[in-house]
């Protein structure tokens, strides 16, 4: 149903239940978008979009349904995605669009990451950040492992098209909030230029990469997944 009217004050937004939790057989959606609902229903990454009208980035709506005992991750997407179905008389498609992304990749004799020492340990990490730093330190971990912990920076999906394949134990910082400054150019084919005196600022995140681990970050357009709303009611059905 839709959400109660904002009176002011603080608005208490919030999912719970479901598979893996000490509810699993109950869900709940609190103030949440349909915008917010479709990323459990659809599971989807904070950068691929939805696209459909404005409304579902700003009316909010309360849902609580019961689920099966035993109710998988992926039966849980199914039935959300029945329920908006039939509650809200949703037609959706999926198609690819072309999307700003970047692209990580390493150029021949330009990397600087350590072989782990420990390969046959699991991976660990930390990732620390404050007040114009983050620094995620890796241990026996690939390049895959390591972009799924960057995220998503500036909103955009990170490829990682390094192939590189073996397991690392290195540290990065970089000051967030910035990825590739406009007109910067980073990289070259010669050898990663040194890291900066540790006294002064972190550089920016592609700077980082280029000077710690010798790798290159590249702004490009990929095709990436995204859910196309062909028709949504704005008021759900009734109980």
């Amino acid at each position: 149903k839709p959400a109660a009217p904002y009176k002011g004050g603080p608005i208490h937004i919030a999912f719970t239940g479901g598979p893996g939790t000490d509810n699993p057989t109950r869900i709940a959606f609190s103030n949440a978008t349909l915008s917010m609902v479709f990323k459990t229903a659809f599971d989807l990454q904070d950068t691929q979009k939805v696209s459909g009208p404005d409304w579902l980035n700003i009316d909010m709506f309360d849902i609580a349904a019961k689920l099966p005992p035993g109710a998988t991750q992926s039966q849980l997407r199914t039935m959300l995605q029945n329920l908006l179905a039939e509650r809200f008389h949703m037609a959706w498609h999926r198609e690819k669009q072309s999307l700003p992304a970047y692209v990580l990749t390493a150029g021949k004799g330009r990397i600087r990451l350590p072989v782990s020492r420990s390969a046959a340990s699991s991976p660990a990490h930390t990732d620390k950040s404050g007040p114009g730093f983050r620094r995620i330190t890796c241990d026996t971990c690939t390049v895959g492992q390591f972009v799924k912990l960057l995220g998503h920076p500036d909103d955009r999906l990170v490829f990682d098209e390094t192939n590189l394949t073996g397991v690392y134990d290195f540290a990065l910082t970089w000051e967030p909030g910035y990825g590739i400054c406009k007109g910067c150019t980073v990289g070259g084919t010669g050898a990663p230029s040194p890291p900066p005196p540790p006294d002064e600022a972190p550089p920016i995140l592609s700077v980082a990469l280029d000077q710690q681990l010798g790798l290159r970050l590249e702004r490009q357009q990929r095709p990436v997944d995204v859910i196309v709303i062909d028709h949504i009611d704005r008021i759900p059905v009734s109980n």
